[in-house]
């Protein structure tokens, strides 16, 4: 391929998303308390850069896993608390080659399906009026 700025864009489009994606979620519900499960999956990624004078390093970035949980509680009628984990097995993206890392600046590709910093967690405090 022509190093003319098209090869990357095509990439981008073609192979820099995951070809698949598998999402298993589960929810259980009683009275006042809701837990919730998800496991998602989603395939490998090819990314392409083109640095121009024809250097144009090519990375596959292996297939991802996460896991998230999230648990509620009815507090009031109209008040729920709510405390949950994204990212339960505290994965991370594979690292990009040193060719494409911006000189250890950017040490995970900006489109990863699981984000770079790792386990998430987080409450919630909803009202209904």
């Amino acid at each position: 391929m022509a190093s003319t700025g098209c090869c990357q864009e095509v990439n981008t489009l073609q192979e820099a998303a995951p070809r698949w994606k598998a999402l298993l979620s589960a929810e259980w519900t009683a009275d006042r308390y809701r837990l919730l499960g998800r496991l998602n999956g989603y395939g490998s990624t090819v990314r392409v850069f083109n640095f121009g004078g024809g250097f144009e390093p090519r990375q596959r970035y292996g297939a991802e896993t996460s896991v998230d949980l999230e648990g509620a509680f009815d507090v009031t009628g109209s008040l729920t608390w709510t405390a949950g984990v994204s990212n339960l097995l505290d994965n991370y993206p594979d690292r990009s080659d040193a060719a494409i890392n911006y000189f250890g600046n950017l040490p995970w590709d900006v489109l990863s399906p699981v984000g770079i910093n790792g386990r998430y967690l987080y409450t919630r405090l909803t009202a209904r009026f």
